[in-house]
């Protein structure tokens, strides 16, 4: 990984911690060579992956993980709809990162994907008398 990258996370992982998913991203990790099952800290990380401590161990080492390993980051976080999380790490400067880490935007609910189709409201026509 680029000095550069290892700097984003830096910058970033109090912002990341409490906003990452990290039960959708742990099989993308596998899936992208970020992690190996025979990797010596995964049976410790993976029946905690929700504490912020683990979160923030995932992080750190992934900073260890080899040339494409932000890289490939960015494609888990983007394959499990995590895309505030790619703009706060590609841009961790930006007024956009900052107002997203401080929205606390959920990672499970209310995404603009889980909405796409669903069922308009009944009450559109208030003055319908059947």
């Amino acid at each position: 990984m680029e000095q550069e990258d290892r700097e984003k996370i830096d910058r970033c992982i109090d912002k990341l911690v409490p906003l990452i998913n990290m039960e959708s991203i742990w099989p993308r990790l596998f899936l992208h060579q970020i992690f190996f099952s025979d990797d010596v800290s995964v049976p410790k990380w993976k029946d905690r992956l929700g504490t912020p401590e683990t979160k923030r161990e995932i992080l750190l080492k992934i900073k260890t993980r080899g040339p494409h390993a932000f890289k490939n980051l960015i494609q888990c976080l983007r394959e499990t709809h995590q895309e505030n999380l790619i703009i706060l790490l590609e841009n961790p400067q930006s007024d956009l990162s900052m107002t997203l880490a401080t929205m606390n935007i959920s990672n499970n609910s209310n995404s603009a994907s889980d909405n796409c189709c669903a069922q308009p409201s009944t009450n559109n026509n208030l003055n319908y008398d059947p």
